[in-house]
C-alpha cells in the first residue's frame, strides 16, 4: 500500500524572522520562475522542517503560483488537501474582503487550489484580532484557527511535514 505523507507549509511573516527561519530564495524579477518540481508521493523516514518568511504579497503570489504550477488538476473530495498554509502574520491581510481589489489574482488562485484539494488555508484568530479582523473578513474558504503555532504543533502530530 502507497503512504502517503501530508505537508504543512508555514508562512510565517513576523518582522525579522528569527533562529531557525529560513528565508524565501529570491525569485527572478520580471521572468518566468523557474518550474517547480513536483512533490514526492513520499519522503525518506525523516521528517524535514523550513520554516518560510515571507514579507510582499509578490512573495506569496509566487509560492501560490508555483504550487499551482505542480498540481495535476482537481483531486477527488475523498482525497485530503496535502498542503495546510497557516497564516498568521501580517499576510493574512492580504486576504481580508477590502483588500480584494488589490490582491484579487492571489486570493481567487488560492481559492481555486483550496477548492482542488490541493491546498488548505488556515488564518490565526489571535492574530486576526490584533490586525482588526474578524472572520466576517476573510474569505469562506479560509479556516479561522484560535492559534496558528498551535494548530502548526497540531498539523505536526498529525503527521504533517513542515517544508
Amino acid at each position: 500500500m502507497k503512504q502517503r505523507r501530508n505537508f504543512l507549509l508555514v508562512l510565517v511573516l513576523l518582522t525579522g524572522g528569527g533562529p531557525g527561519v529560513l528565508q524565501a530564495a529570491p525569485l527572478p524579477a520580471g521572468g518566468d520562475a523557474p518550474r517547480a518540481q513536483p512533490i514526492p508521493e513520499t519522503l525518506e523516514q525523516r521528517h524535514r522542517l523550513y520554516d518560510i518568511n515571507l514579507h510582499e504579497p509578490q512573495e506569496l503570489r509566487r509560492l501560490l503560483q508555483r504550487l499551482d504550477e505542480v498540481t495535476p488538476g482537481p483531486s477527488p473530495g475523498s482525497n485530503p488537501s496535502r498542503i495546510a498554509l497557516v497564516l498568521h502574520g501580517p499576510e493574512i491581510e492580504f486576504f481580508a474582503i477590502a483588500n480584494y481589489a488589490e490582491y484579487r489574482d492571489m486570493v481567487d488562485l488560492a481559492a481555486r487550489l483550496d477548492a482542488f484539494g490541493v491546498i488548505e488555508v488556515k488564518a490565526c484568530q489571535t492574530r486576526m484580532e490584533s490586525l482588526g479582523l474578524s472572520s466576517d473578513d476573510l474569505p469562506a474558504f479560509i479556516e479561522i484557527v484560535p492559534f496558528g503555532p498551535a494548530e502548526v504543533e497540531r498539523l505536526e502530530r498529525e503527521g504533517y511535514v513542515r517544508m
